[in-house]
C-alpha cells in the first residue's frame, strides 16, 4: 500500500460479501420479464420513488428492473449471464469498475441490447454508454457514450435515447419518452410522470405524474407500482392516502420487489396506512436484506442490536451493519451514514500523526466520490472487533460532530477504523503559544466551538471523558472541534471500579474518589481549558504529574489564570472547575454566557456611541436596573479589551508538550487510600488575581 507507515491492509468489499441471490433486487419471474436491466447509478433528475427519499422510497442504487412482456433484444442465456456478472461488480458485491465496463462491452458485442442500452432503476441509461459517459471504468468520453446511446435507439430503444440528450436537451428529451409511450414501453411512460413532476422539458403538473406512473403500474411496472405508492403517500396528483400507498407498495412487494419489500417492512414498523407491527415489520426487512438490499439489512442490524422482536446480539448487528455498508456505499438513508464503507485503497500517503491508549491516528489523502483528493484523518481503534458496541456508539457520537466521514478496516487486526475530517491546523495543544496571543474575540469563539460540541455529545446522552487539547482540533479560520470519541459511553454503563484513564491535568477530582463520570466531569475538563489559554501554558505546568498532584487536586488546588484576565471569565470557569459536579454550569448555560460575551465584545465601540438625546436619558436614569446592566457590559466590554492590551505585552513561553496530552490509567484505589490516610477535606478554591501576579488561597 503506498505510504503506509503502519502496514494496514483494509478488508474490502469481497471480504463480506452478502449472502443470498446475486442482487436480485427484482424477480423477472414474478413479472413475467423476458429482458432484465441493471441499474449503474442514480440519476437524480428522474426522481423515481427508489431516489426520493421517502419512507415509502428508499434510494437504492443497482437493482434488476424488470419489463414484463418485452422480448425485444432479450439476449440469450449467456448474455444475461454476462450482464448479471457486469450488474454484481457494478453493484458492490465484489466492486470493480474496470471489469463492469468490459463486461457491458463483450455483451454489446454479442448483440445483446440489455448491454448496449440497460435501464436505470428510475430514469434508465446504456450501460456502455453510461460509463463511457461517467467515467466508470473507462475514460470518460461523452462521443463514444452518445454512440451507443444512439445505438442502442437504433434497436428499438427510443427511451435510451432520451436519456441520452436529457442532460442537453430536455424538451426534446420529453418528445422520445413520448414517442417511446406511443411504442407501448413503460419505461417510457414512467419517465414523462418523471419530467411532468421534475419540469424536464415541460411545465410541472402533479396530476400528470400520478396518471402517468398510474398506466405503468397498470402495464405491470414494478418501479411505477410503487411510485404510484408514493404519489399516495406524499399527495402528488391525488389526495394523500395511506392505506393506498401501503396497498401499492404491497403489491410492488408481491411481485418480488426488494424495494417495495423493504417499504411494506417501513410501514409495519411505523404503523402507517396498517395496523404497526414489529414482527411483520422485521420478516420484511429480513427478507429484503436476504435479497441483497442494503436498507434492509442495515434495519436488521438495529433490530439485533435493540433486542427489538429478536433477542440482543451486537455480534450479528455489527455484521448486518458492515454487510449494509459495503453493498450499499451510496446511500440517503442518514441513518446508514454512520457505516459508511470506505476501502482502504482509496487512502494514499498514510502516516502516523498521535497515539493514544485506545486508539492510533494517521494522516492521509482520501480519494473521495467526486474523484478528487482531500486529506483526512483515520483513526485505528484497538480491540474494536473484539468490543463491537462500544464502536457503535462511538460511531453515532461522532457522526454527531459531523466531522465522521466512513469506516474502514485493519485486515491485520481486524480492528475497525474510523475516517474523519483532517485539521488543518492540527491539534489545540501545539497551536497553545500561538493561541495564547490572539484577541478575546477569537479564543472565546473557539471555546464556543468546543462547548458547542460538547452541548450535542451530551445532548446525545453521551459523555466525551476525555477532554483535553490534544483531542481538539482546531480546522481553517481556527475553528474547533472535538474528537477521540473512543471513551464516549452512556450515562447508565457500569463504570470502571479500579482505574480510570485520561490526562492528569483534565480528570476531575471526584473521579479520583470513586464518583461516577457524568455530564459534569466533561465540564471539568473544559473549565481546564479556559484556563490554559490565558496563559499558554500546561496547566500545573510547575508540578510532577504523579499522585501527590492527585492528592492537591483533590483538596482543592486549580491551575492559575493569566494576568488581566477578565473577572467574569474567571468567575465562569471557576464554576466549571467547582469541586462539587452539582454545582457546575451545563454545557448549555456556557454556550449562553460565551455568546452574551461575544456579543457585547463585537458590540459598537464606547468610544463611538453616539449621543443619546435628552428624553432617552430621562428613560433610561428611571430605570435603576436598566443602568446598572448597562454599566455592567461597558465594565465586561472593558475588562476583555484591556486584557488584549496586557497580553500584547507578555512574553511568549515555549514548553516541551510532548506526550503529555496522551492518556493514561491512573489507580484509584492507591489514590483513595492515600486520600483517607490524610483524611482531605472537601474544600472550596478561590483564585485572586492582580495585575501582576496569581495567589492561590485555599480555605
Amino acid at each position: 500500500m503506498p505510504g503506509s507507515t503502519a502496514a494496514l491492509a483494509v478488508q474490502g468489499p469481497d471480504a463480506l460479501a452478502v449472502q443470498g441471490p446475486d442482487v436480485l433486487f427484482g424477480s423477472a419471474a414474478a413479472s413475467g420479464s423476458a429482458r432484465t436491466c441493471f441499474v449503474p447509478g442514480s440519476m437524480a433528475a428522474s426522481g423515481s420513488a427508489r431516489t426520493r427519499g421517502s419512507t415509502a422510497a428508499l434510494a437504492m442504487q443497482g437493482p434488476v428492473v424488470c419489463i414484463p412482456g418485452s422480448t425485444a433484444a432479450s439476449g440469450s442465456a449467456r448474455t444475461r449471464g454476462i450482464n448479471k456478472l457486469a450488474d454484481n461488480y457494478q453493484n458492490g458485491i465484489s466492486m470493480d469498475e474496470r471489469k463492469t465496463f468490459e463486461l457491458y462491452l463483450k455483451e454489446d458485442e454479442m448483440g445483446n441490447a440489455a448491454g448496449t442500452c440497460n435501464m436505470e432503476d428510475a430514469a434508465g441509461t446504456c450501460n456502455v454508454g453510461y460509463c463511457y459517459f461517467h467515467g466508470i471504468g473507462v475514460e470518460t468520453n461523452t462521443r463514444k457514450a452518445h454512440k451507443y446511446f444512439q445505438k442502442a435507439a437504433k434497436m428499438g430503444d427510443i427511451y435510451a435515447l432520451g436519456i441520452g440528450i436529457e442532460e442537453m436537451d430536455a424538451k426534446r428529451a420529453f418528445e422520445y419518452y413520448l414517442k417511446s409511450v406511443e411504442m407501448g414501453d413503460f419505461k417510457g411512460i414512467r419517465q414523462v410522470g418523471y419530467c411532468y413532476l421534475f419540469e424536464k422539458g415541460v411545465k410541472k403538473y402533479e396530476h400528470k405524474e400520478f396518471e402517468y406512473c398510474q398506466k405503468s403500474a397498470d402495464m405491470g411496472d414494478v418501479i411505477g407500482t410503487l411510485d404510484v405508492g408514493y404519489c399516495y403517500e406524499n399527495g402528488i396528483g391525488v389526495k394523500e392516502n395511506k392505506y393506498k400507498a401501503f396497498e401499492y407498495c404491497k403489491k410492488s412487494a408481491d411481485m418480488g420487489d426488494a424495494m417495495g419489500i423493504y417499504t411494506v417492512g417501513l410501514y409495519y414498523h411505523y404503523g402507517k396506512g396498517v395496523i404497526k407491527d414489529e414482527r411483520e415489520a422485521f420478516e420484511y426487512f429480513k427478507k429484503s436484506a436476504e435479497m441483497g438490499f442494503a436498507d434492509g439489512m442495515y434495519r436488521v442490524g438495529e433490530f439485533y442490536q435493540k433486542g427489538l422482536i429478536v433477542e440482543k446480539n451486537i455480534d450479528i448487528a455489527f455484521e448486518w451493519y458492515l454487510k449494509s455498508a459495503i453493498t450499499e456505499q451510496n446511500t440517503i438513508d442518514k441513518k446508514k451514514e454512520y457505516f459508511h464503507w470506505i476501502p482502504f485503497k482509496n487512502f494514499e500517503n498514510v502516516e502516523v500523526i498521535g497515539k493514544g491508549a485506545f486508539s492510533t491516528v494517521f494522516k492521509t489523502k482520501y480519494l473521495n466520490n467526486s474523484g478528487s483528493y482531500e486529506e483526512v484523518a483515520i483513526k485505528l481503534v484497538k480491540d474494536s472487533n473484539k468490543n463491537r458496541e462500544p464502536f457503535i456508539k462511538e460511531l453515532k457520537a461522532c457522526h454527531s460532530l459531523n466531522q465522521y466521514l466512513g469506516i474502514s478496516r485493519d485486515e491485520k487486526t481486524k480492528d475497525y477504523i474510523l475516517v474523519l475530517s483532517y485539521a488543518k491546523y492540527g491539534s489545540l495543544s501545539k497551536n497553545l503559544t500561538d493561541i495564547f496571543k490572539f484577541e478575546w474575540k477569537l479564543k472565546l469563539k473557539m471555546l464556543h466551538d468546543i462547548i458547542s460540541n460538547l452541548n450535542r455529545i451530551h445532548s446525545k446522552e453521551y459523555l466525551h471523558r476525555d477532554i483535553h487539547p490534544g483531542n481538539i482540533l482546531l480546522k481553517e479560520d481556527y475553528k474547533a472541534y472535538i474528537t477521540d470519541l473512543d471513551l464516549s459511553k452512556p450515562f447508565d454503563e457500569k463504570e470502571q471500579k479500579e482505574r480510570i484513564h485520561g490526562v492528569l491535568s483534565y480528570i476531575a477530582p471526584e473521579l479520583f474518589q470513586k464518583q461516577p463520570y457524568t455530564q459534569a466531569s466533561d465540564i471539568y475538563s473544559f473549565g481546564i481549558i479556559m484556563v490554559e489559554i490565558t496563559t499558554g501554558q500546561r496547566p500545573f505546568n510547575n508540578y510532577k504529574f504523579d499522585n501527590d498532584l492527585v492528592i492537591k487536586i483533590c483538596n482543592g488546588l486549580r491551575p492559575k489564570f493569566g494576568p488581566g484576565t477578565p473577572d467574569c471569565y474567571i468567575e465562569l470557569a471557576n464554576q466549571c472547575m467547582d469541586s462539587n459536579p452539582g454545582k457546575r454550569p451545563t454545557s448549555s448555560e456556557i454556550i449562553n454566557k460565551i455568546n452574551e460575551w461575544l456579543n457585547i465584545i463585537e458590540s459598537e465601540a464606547e468610544n463611538k456611541i453616539k449621543k443619546r438625546s435628552m428624553f432617552r436619558e430621562i428613560i433610561i436614569k428611571l430605570n435603576k436596573w436598566s443602568n446598572i446592566f448597562r454599566r455592567n457590559k461597558r465594565l465586561i466590554k472593558r475588562q476583555f479589551l484591556e486584557s488584549d492590551k496586557i497580553n500584547e505585552k507578555l512574553p511568549i513561553i515555549k514548553e516541551n508538550l510532548k506526550d503529555i496530552y496522551t492518556s493514561k490509567p491512573y489507580n484509584i484505589i492507591d489514590i483513595n487510600k492515600s486520600l483517607s490516610k490524610l483524611k482531605i477535606s472537601k474544600t472550596a478554591v478561590n483564585i485572586e488575581v492582580t495585575d501582576d501576579q496569581l495567589t492561590l488561597c485555599i480555605y
